[in-house]
């Protein structure tokens, strides 16, 4: 899967605005600190320098919640 993700062979859609934005926005996978930087890929600051920053602490909160999120939804949906 990595390795189609690096080739662009995933047919991931187009980049799209956010509703009530203009510009357009990627499509992104979200990952921890265990996965290296790639374009199409989030993944949280080092915990130094959110703290230092309140701008970057705010974005590792919503990434945080945006994995809890899909891992939340990943957990009920493998109940079934």
């Amino acid at each position: 899967m990595g390795q189609r993700f690096e080739t662009g062979l995933m047919h991931i859609p187009e980049d799209k605005p956010l509703p009530g934005q203009r510009e357009p926005c990627p499509h992104v996978l979200i990952g921890d600190e265990g996965f290296a930087l790639k374009p199409y890929l989030m993944r949280p600051l080092p915990y130094r320098q959110s703290k230092a920053d309140a701008r970057k602490e705010k974005y590792n909160t919503g990434l945080y919640r945006a994995r809890s999120g899909v891992e939340n939804a990943f957990g009920i949906l493998s109940q079934k």
